[in-house]
């Protein structure tokens, strides 16, 4: 009986904390459907201070409108909309949440009730998004949904004229939006890609349609450690279909979760791992693999090959205080590589089949110093780094 008690008193104790957990247990996309004077359905985002946006879209009057909401330290959300219409409710320790909505201007209420999307079913629809709008104005959309779901992009009318565009999609494949201005659109996403929906703009009353294609693979969260044979922390590049971090030193922690790595044609993510004195790490992992992965790196064998790398400097980039340099990877007998040159924050692969790279354009960004840490990373060969100063700094 005792026992019993203090296993009771325990559940007790284990759900009023989970009431009193922090914002960040509850930052999420959230989704369901609202009811009553009007009905439709509605979607909104919340990070983990609290601070989230609210979309609705209404099925009696094909419409859609933007808010902003908040949740308070008892789990309370209000919110409200672009018309003046507001929304109150709460979010349960589930991710169940239950509300009412009220319009007084429209003398018009009713109710809301929905529940949080898994993150697992978000990265689903992440990528990035092109195609075109039609109807009362006509133009192109451009959007890039992440691995959280939160969508941002772009809108451009046939009259050049662009508007900003932000939104999210929830874990059953709809996606909200709005621009700056007021506009709305609300659609679907198929696991395939393919966006389609309406819009309509209350300033001019306007309304049609859009649809739009995923350009590419989809993106999947990753993360884990790289740690030595001995579980010692360390500090690696770490790259992952084309994205990379540097793992910390001092935890040899890594993570992609806030945009996530895009998936190649097979669905796989092929990972690499660079730092001084190791041997470069490869492997070639699934999407349920990259939630957490742990790296092992072994020391390097004294016969590893080196890198060789020329800088040639071609002047001042399109940005102040940023150079425009060029150059080549080789073997040390020079045989042209294809290797991640990383230079000051920017970075690309040379060309497998003259070794050359080339940051033109914007250029690489200078340190205090005036100078420009240059890495290279290839399979199979040492990593290769450089302090270079530049002339005239």
């Amino acid at each position: 009986m005792a026992l019993r008690s203090f296993c009771n008193i325990g559940l007790l104790a284990l759900f009023l904390f989970s009431l009193l957990l922090p914002f960040s247990s509850h930052a999420a996309i959230y989704s369901g459907n609202f009811y009553g004077d009007d009905h439709g359905t509605w979607a909104m985002s919340l990070d983990s201070q609290g601070q989230g946006k609210i979309y609705i879209w209404s099925s009696l009057e094909d419409e859609g409108e933007c808010g902003v909401v908040q949740r308070d330290e008892d789990g309370q959300v209000y919110g409200s909309l672009g018309n003046g219409c507001t929304i109150s409710g709460f979010i349960d320790f589930s991710g169940n949440f239950s509300g009412l909505w009220e319009c007084i201007s429209l003398e018009a209420s009713g109710t809301l009730s929905g529940h949080q999307s898994p993150d697992e079913a978000l990265q689903n629809f992440s990528g990035n998004f092109s195609g075109n709008f039609w109807g009362d104005d006509h133009g192109s959309l451009n959007f890039w949904i992440g691995v959280n779901g939160v969508l941002s992009g772009n809108v451009v009318t046939d009259d050049n004229e662009s508007y900003p565009l932000s939104g999210l999609v929830t874990g059953e494949g709809r996606v909200f939006a709005c621009t700056h201005d007021g506009a709305s659109l609300y659609g679907t996403i198929s696991n395939s890609g393919s966006a389609m929906g309406d819009w309509y703009d209350p300033t001019e009353d306007d309304e049609g349609s859009f649809n739009a294609q995923r350009m590419g693979a989809s993106w999947r969260r990753m993360g884990g450690s790289v740690k030595s044979e001995f579980g010692a922390p360390i500090c690696a590049m770490v790259l992952a279909n084309g994205q990379y971090q540097f793992s910390e030193l001092a935890t040899g922690k890594y993570d992609f979760s806030e945009n996530g790595v895009p998936l190649d044609e097979n669905g796989r993510i092929t990972v690499f791992a660079f730092a001084d004195g190791f041997a470069p790490f490869k492997q070639t992992i699934t999407p349920e693999e990259a939630e957490n992965f742990e790296i092992t790196m072994y020391p390097a064998a004294q016969n590893t090959p080196e890198i060789h790398l020329t800088i040639v400097e071609e002047g001042p980039g399109s940005v102040t205080g940023w150079v425009h340099i060029s150059g080549q990877v080789t073997t040390e007998d020079g045989t042209p590589i294809c290797a991640m040159v990383l230079a000051n924050g920017q970075y690309q692969f040379s060309d497998s089949a003259s070794g050359a790279y080339d940051f033109s354009g914007s250029g690489v960004p200078l340190d205090a110093n005036g100078e420009i840490t240059i890495f290279a990373f290839a399979d199979g060969f040492k990593p290769f780094k450089l302090q270079y100063r530049v002339t005239g700094y």
